[in-house]
């Protein structure tokens, strides 16, 4: 229930905000975007798998809630993701030539302990899709809705657009990554990593570029 604060004239129209949607997520569920250029811009890497949360809040967490600020899965969700971020992994992105079990027995090795890692960020928002704010961040919403906000949509302004890239970019080189990279102890280095949630593949000078 709503409760207006002030007296609202006769025919006036009444308004109410949908808060910080991206227009991504507006569009998907409302059926519109602003024109005006006051929504989030939003863009995502995950296109094998659908992510359970999408940073959206518990309405749209499709995660399991235990109370204690831990989620998780379900098993059928879990075995379904898997099945799903296999597809990031069958082209072997860095190699030559296709990965096979007796042919590159290291390269398969390593092929199984990224498909861990990627699942174990395969809902972990940061890590898929980035966000970049308003287009206009100062337009305001029209006296009615007869009249429109803007005739024309604004463009972006690469000089404004800002966002950490970071988490994304470690995906995707977690993807790439290759039995070279880590002074060749890459099978080591995501061994070692599996515990650690907030492993991060940055780039130095321990992985191979060309």
């Amino acid at each position: 229930m709503i409760r207006a604060v002030d007296t609202i004239p006769p025919m006036q129209d009444i308004m109410v905000s949908y808060g910080k949607y991206t227009d991504t997520h507006l569009f998907a569920k409302f059926g519109f975007v602003n024109g005006d250029g006051s929504g989030y811009t939003e863009a995502s890497i995950a296109t094998m798998h659908p992510l359970l949360d999408v940073g959206m809040g518990q309405q749209f967490n499709y995660l399991v809630d235990f109370g204690n600020g831990t989620k998780i899965t379900t098993e059928y969700d879990y075995e379904a993701q898997t099945r799903s971020m296999v597809n990031y992994l069958r082209y072997d992105d860095g190699y030559d030539d296709f990965i096979a079990k007796k042919g590159n027995p290291k390269g398969y090795q390593l092929k199984l302990l990224k498909l861990r890692h990627l699942q174990k960020i395969a809902n972990d928002y940061d890590r898929w899709t980035f966000r970049i704010g308003p287009r206009n961040n100062t337009s305001e919403p029209s006296k009615s809705s007869d009249i429109p906000i803007r005739t024309r949509v604004p463009q972006f302004n690469p000089h404004n657009i800002k966002f950490d890239g970071r988490k994304i970019i470690s995906t995707c080189r977690l993807i790439a990554l290759t039995v070279e990279d880590f002074n060749r102890k890459a099978i080591e280095t995501l061994e070692m990593e599996l515990l650690n949630d907030n492993f991060f593949i940055e780039r130095n000078k321990q992985i191979n570029w060309s």
